[in-house]
């Protein structure tokens, strides 16, 4: 990049940064109040622990790894839901400046008001749009932490090929520390390896001039494509260690077991969103939108707006497309549309009869291929090349406002970016009314914290009831959300994994909703929870490594009142009694089959904190690499002025 253009965007980038604040704090306003994000997939707790489940080695999937550890070391030092709520912030707001540097990158900017123009308009559709506000609702914070990398890693990846040795060693750096971000979560780490070896793969930047001479040090090239992969592959390798670790682990101790259910492709597969219907599937991911849960999709998605919406958007994205049309980057650009415009068509076949066929197939038969069935989450590899198009999109507006005039009257340049950062809010206009309504947070009732001074430092482990994840507790508006036991417990916490999904199905052009239980893997809890309920007595629970039992009085679902339970609770020792919470002890000696061994402890504690440590190390590398490079870059100028 040019002085010039750095000039541009260090004197927008102020601006470009407050109104990505003010944007996350609309979304997010509810998050403001007092209380704990539990909402759907979101459970965010005062404190939690370091448990099997947590480092990936218990009895569940490692679906939440590392972010369980990750949140389980912090929130020693500071509340649980706090660092869940600074986490979605900085997530989305990272988010918008990552798309708006992604836009500065591929088309310079050449004064200020270009640049601010490109950063706002990138960073608004970056940040307002249906993916966000959907996952947001569904409760996938820490996915969203992930698509916040994204941008990152696009810019990092395509600067790895710049001149300047320096610019080369610090993009490295910051990919490999955004790569470890978006590794939040499996699916993300994911997201962030296929991503990185597109920006790498991509063909070279053609370089300015200007750029060149800026570079003080371009004598060394940069690796050759197969190299730049092979670094990636390497660090992604890094990055998803702390999840492969425990899956391998699973596979090798249950067998077919560990397989996931094939039912879940149909009930998580995308779907055409309001009147688009089941023919609509492609144009609603395009959009952005699709998300498997019609429960979670905002009002004005479900009307005929939505065709505005998105006659709008791909209008905008056109004018993006066409203002490349003679930039010296546009054949990186139309090759990475057109990448995203297979993917998109890839990803709607998995949603029709033949694509769940094939999927279904794929998870019966090869283990993990679960990650891949909820396949709307993936249209967040997209947000990247949107947000460049959208950037461009603002550069044409801001030139065309200058050079012409529209009835005789020139246009005000401010005044025509700011429609379009409004009409990109227009949108989805109702995204801070669907966020007030599903984002409360709630205060968890003094019962659990008695439960927990009950439990901490025993052996043995704890079986929950009612079966299955999801409770609906009054607290929580009716919403059905995960069962926060198991991050609240100090101790490793049995529950049968099944998981309900409530379908929404299109017959004869009218909406049909159906109920399909995804069987979950944790074949132990499933031996519990049969236990428990069919009368075996304390020392069959005491075999399968059970210690406490917790019965959740919860509005739904309910647990059993019949007599083959109420002869197993007899055999247990009452511990407390509250309105929410009883909380049973299990009698005799408890087995310790179940526990994990001392090496798979070790491992799983190593490859954490290789995660963790190329997050910081990555970051604190480019920091020291961009101030040393400014010193050099200082002491030229100097040399020579």
């Amino acid at each position: 990049m040019s002085r010039r253009a750095l000039r541009s965007v260090n004197a927008a980038l102020g601006w470009v940064t407050l109104w990505c604040v003010v944007l996350t704090s609309v979304l997010l306003w509810p998050l403001f109040k007092r209380g704990y994000l539990l909402t759907r997939d979101a459970v965010s707790t005062p404190r939690s622990y370091i448990t099997p489940s947590a480092l990936g080695i218990g009895d569940t999937s490692a679906r939440a790894v590392p972010q369980d550890a990750f949140l389980a070391i912090v929130s020693q030092f500071m509340d649980g839901g706090l660092a869940v709520k600074i986490l979605l912030f900085l997530a989305l707001i990272l988010a918008g400046l990552g798309a708006a540097g992604l836009g500065w990158y591929f088309l310079f900017p050449g004064t200020r008001g270009q640049a601010l123009a490109q950063g706002l308009v990138a960073a608004t559709f970056a940040i307002w749009n249906p993916f966000v506000v959907e996952r947001l609702l569904q409760g996938h914070w820490s996915l969203l932490v992930g698509y916040g990398a994204l941008p990152w890693i696009g810019l990092t990846g395509a600067m790895v090929m710049s001149p300047g040795r320096y610019t080369r060693l610090t993009a490295w750096a910051a990919l490999a520390a955004s790569m470890a971000v978006a590794g939040f979560t499996p699916t993300g780490a994911v997201m962030g390896i296929i991503f990185a070896v597109i920006s790498v793969g991509l063909p070279k930047r053609p370089i300015d001039v200007a750029e060149l001479r800026l570079a003080i040090d371009h004598t060394s090239s940069p690796l050759k494509y197969w190299q730049r992969v092979l670094v990636v592959l390497g660090i992604g390798l890094l990055v998803t260690l702390p999840w492969l670790y425990p899956s391998f682990l699973q596979v090798s101790h249950n067998g077919p077991a560990s397989l996931s259910d094939s039912a879940g492709i149909s009930a998580f597969a995308a779907r055409g969103e309001g009147p688009l219907g089941f023919l609509g599937t492609f144009f609603s991911l395009i959009s952005l939108g699709g998300i498997w849960n019609a429960d979670v999709v905002p009002a004005s998605r479900s009307s005929f707006f939505v065709f505005f919406a998105l006659a709008l958007q791909l209008v905008l994205l056109g004018v993006g497309v066409w203002r490349f049309r003679r930039s010296k980057t546009r054949r990186l650009v139309y090759l990475w549309a057109g990448a995203a415009l297979v993917a998109t068509v890839v990803i709607t076949f998995f949603s029709y009869p033949f694509g769940t066929h094939v999927a279904m197939w794929l998870v019966e038969h090869i283990p993990g291929a679960g990650l891949f069935r909820d396949t709307q989450k993936w249209m967040a590899l997209m947000m990247p090349i949107y947000a460049v198009l959208m950037s461009a999109c603002a550069r044409a507006v801001y030139e065309f406002s200058y050079r012409h005039k529209v009835f005789g009257a020139r246009v005000d340049a401010r005044g025509a970016i700011a429609v379009l950062c409004v009409l990109i809010i227009v949108m989805l206009p109702d995204a801070p009314l669907a966020t007030s309504k599903h984002l409360q947070p709630v205060i968890y009732s003094s019962s659990w914290n008695e439960i927990i001074k009950a439990v901490e430092g025993s052996n043995g482990d704890m079986a929950v009831l009612p079966a299955g994840q999801l409770r609906v507790f009054d607290r929580t508006g009716n919403r059905p959300v995960l069962d926060p036991s198991s991050r609240l417990m100090p101790v490793e916490v049995l529950n049968a994994d099944d998981l309900p999904v409530h379908m929404v199905r299109a017959v004869d052009g009218q909406e049909e909703r159906d109920t399909v239980v995804v069987a979950g893997e944790n074949v132990r809890a499933h031996q519990v929870e049969w236990a428990l309920l069919q009368g075996a007595p304390a020392g069959v629970l005491a075999s399968l490594g059970v210690r406490w039992v917790l019965i959740e009085n919860v509005v739904a679902p309910k647990v059993p009142d019949t007599l083959e339970f109420r002869n197993t609770l007899r055999g247990l020792e009452p511990v407390l009694t509250a309105p929410d919470l009883t909380l049973y002890r299990v009698p005799g000696i408890v087995s310790r089959d179940y526990s994990p061994t001392r090496w798979e402890w070790a491992f799983a504690f190593t490859f954490h904190i290789v995660w963790l440590l190329l997050m910081v190390v990555g970051y604190t590398a480019m920091t020291w690499l961009i101030v040393k490079d400014r010193k050099r870059a200082a002491e030229a100028s100097q040399e020579n002025p």
